[in-house]
């Protein structure tokens, strides 16, 4: 639906494990999380795609993923490690601010 390559998908759902274990979107539904992730994904893998065009595929309004990024931006640090930066080759320049 989003057209996003394997590679931002496999980092999607790495972010969304990082996530859980950071808890930056704790108490926050797992739609808008999954939707948060992927915005960030498709950034740092320079396949940027609006919260409107992921909205309507991740059944959720694009408001709620701006808010949910800006929790997931917030962790960005704990959650893209420079390690795993390095090793999946991110481009972290792209990643838009919260």
């Amino acid at each position: 639906m989003l057209g996003l390559s394997n590679a931002a998908t496999v980092v999607s759902v790495d972010l969304a494990d990082r996530m859980t274990t950071v808890g930056s979107l704790a108490g926050r539904s797992p739609l808008s999380a999954a939707a948060a992730c992927i915005y960030m994904a498709s950034h740092v893998m320079a396949e940027p795609k609006s919260p409107k065009e992921i909205a309507e595929p991740a059944g959720v309004s694009d408001g709620t993923i701006r808010t949910a990024y800006k929790y997931l931006y917030a962790a960005r640090e704990e959650i893209l490690t420079e390690e795993y930066v390095r090793n999946k080759g991110l481009n972290l320049a792209k990643l838009p601010s919260a």
